[in-house]
């Protein structure tokens, strides 16, 4: 049976106008989840117009979130605290993201690859129409 998720904001603490990411979609493993982004016509990530690739890394940060969130809350039935990315280990962009436009769907896999107290580490790969967008490697730490 297909799991149901929450609504986005049950998972994380960010809210409009910084909210950038939509939905959870799967969860394909105790530390693995896809999280959907929509581009908004008014979305902060459109610069002149274009999409800004540096936003690729806050959706994953977000993405993140979430995930962290949705175990949170599994576990404790609650979001525990904030938090913040305090490194970029890797960032790698696979196509220029300008193309992107209104109402495309980014689906940003997660992969939490540790989590020490309230230091995590977590691979990110970010997709629209399958193709790859971006991957990386980013390291969080929680804050309550």
């Amino acid at each position: 049976m297909e799991e149901v998720f929450l609504p986005i904001e049950c998972y994380t603490k960010h809210r409009d106008p910084m909210l950038v990411v939509s939905a959870l979609v799967k969860m394909h493993s105790k530390g693995q989840i896809a999280v959907k982004t929509v581009l908004k016509e008014n979305g902060i990530y459109f610069l002149n117009g274009k999409f800004s690739h540096l936003w690729l890394i806050e959706i994953m940060a977000q993405s993140i979130t979430s995930l962290l969130g949705y175990q949170d809350l599994k576990l404790r039935k609650r979001i525990s605290g904030e938090g913040i990315i305090v490194k970029v280990d890797s960032f790698k962009l696979f196509v220029p993201s300008y193309f992107l436009k209104v109402n495309d769907e980014i689906i940003t896999e997660v992969t939490l690859e540790a989590r020490f107290e309230k230091i995590n580490h977590c691979f990110t790969r970010a997709t629209i129409n399958s193709s790859i967008l971006a991957e990386a490697r980013l390291t969080g730490f929680e804050h309550e």
